[in-house]
C-alpha cells in the first residue's frame, strides 16, 4: 500500500492474495486469515501484545458482517 503505483491496482492485488480460492469472492476463512494477518503485522509493528484469538474472532465476524464479499459489490 505504500509502495508507488495506482491505488486500485494495489487494492486488487491484495484481494487477489486473499481471495484463496479464485472464486472472485471474499469468504469467512479467507477473511479470517485477512484479518489476523492484519491485526499481527501492526501489533509488531508497533509492538503491541496481540489481542486473544476469541477477540480476533469478534473482530473478523464484526467486519465480515458490513462488507461486500465479491469483487463486483465493491
Amino acid at each position: 500500500m505504500f509502495s508507488k503505483g495506482e491505488f486500485d491496482k494495489k487494492i486488487q492485488g491484495i484481494f487477489k492474495a486473499f481471495d484463496q480460492d479464485g472464486n472472485g469472492g471474499i469468504d469467512w476463512k479467507e477473511h479470517l486469515v485477512f484479518i489476523s494477518a492484519g491485526i499481527s503485522g501492526l501489533c509488531k509493528l508497533v509492538s503491541l501484545p496481540l489481542p486473544r484469538y476469541d477477540e480476533i474472532l469478534g473482530y473478523a465476524y464484526s467486519s465480515f458482517k458490513i462488507i461486500p464479499h465479491n469483487k463486483n459489490d465493491m
